[in-house]
């Protein structure tokens, strides 16, 4: 018989490390009883302070919803950055052995295997004549540059596969920043909403939390997870 544990269907965050498993998805339903919540507390705190008092964002529901904003945030970004931190590790390898493979590919292209070798003879060739000797030369000549152009072109086909597996680990990361990004406005979005129903009940002090809720600093800037060489080396 299947124990209680067994019979356990995996939550969709087990996969993610402890201070991400609040999911931030949850939080984007504006439900009645939310609704009733934010009404209660705005005409509770209008009846309490009235209108003339300090700045309403130091008011504690707002306070609250403000923190629990900025709180999301952070977990939002916290939980991207270590989910996708084998990428950004693969990322990172793979950028390394393409250098390698510059630096290899660079090396066979600029070596060479010299010119035909006279038709000095060797050992076990002195019945042969000169023209058989030299023939001989050719095709060991031939030989060599054969195995040297193979070396090079196995290197330039690795370092191609290398590019595209590069490309496609930072088109994964730019997509996911810019998840990250959408997803930090729909907070914004919902914590809006929130202190609208709750400023509504505050007269005409509504347009006082306009700047209540910031966007952080990060939605503004590029991918964090692609250093500027890697990006750089990257777009040559």
């Amino acid at each position: 018989m299947r124990s209680r544990t067994d019979s356990r269907r995996p939550s969709r965050v087990d996969a993610f490390p402890a201070r991400a498993t609040r999911g931030v998805e949850h939080a984007l339903s504006y439900s009645w009883w939310l609704r009733i919540a934010d009404n209660i507390h705005g005409f509770a705190d209008r009846k309490q302070w009235g209108e003339d008092v300090a700045p309403l964002q130091d008011r504690p529901w707002v306070y609250r919803l403000c923190y629990t904003y900025t709180e999301n945030l952070e977990r939002l970004r916290c939980s991207h950055r270590d989910r996708l931190a084998p990428i950004v590790a693969e990322l990172h390898e793979v950028w390394q052995r393409l250098h390698d493979a510059d630096r290899r590919l660079t090396q066979l292209r600029d070596s060479s295997i010299g010119e035909v070798s006279d038709g000095v003879r060797g050992r076990g060739e002195a019945h042969l004549d000169s023209g058989a000797v030299q023939s001989r030369r050719i095709r060991e000549h031939g030989r060599r540059q054969a195995a040297h152009d193979a070396r090079a072109a196995a290197v330039e086909t690795e370092r191609d596969a290398l590019v595209v597996r590069a490309a496609e680990l930072r088109s994964l990361l730019e997509e996911q920043h810019q998840f990250l990004i959408e997803t930090a406005h729909r907070l914004h979005g919902y914590y809006s909403r929130r202190l609208g129903t709750y400023a509504r009940r505050q007269g005409p002090r509504v347009g006082e939390f306009s700047a209540a809720l910031t966007m952080p600093e990060w939605v503004d800037e590029p991918c964090p997870w692609l250093p500027s060489e890697l990006v750089e080396d990257l777009a040559a």
